[in-house]
């Protein structure tokens, strides 16, 4: 089944969106093993208020590499092909 979805458009929703994955990524930076593995290496933190992952690995350097941030509404193993 194929939702019709029309987008909510309203000034400022990018700055929020934004301000959202910035609290997402500073949650992952303090606590990068506390999601969920997704994939062998790889895990996702969620973002609160949009339907988005932020899909990231841990490096050997103790540093965290941000994939991709993904959209609940595309295929959940779609990221895996752009590896």
């Amino acid at each position: 089944m194929r939702w019709n979805f029309i987008p909510r458009h309203e000034v400022g929703l990018g700055v929020v969106f934004l301000d959202e994955l910035d609290l997402a990524t500073t949650r992952l930076l303090q606590f990068p093993v506390a999601w969920t593995e997704i994939a062998p290496g790889y895990r996702h933190c969620l973002l609160r208020r949009f339907p988005y992952s932020v899909i990231y690995t841990l490096k050997s350097d103790d540093s965290v590499l941000i994939v991709f941030v993904f959209h609940h509404s595309g295929a959940p193993e779609s990221w895996q092909g752009s590896l």
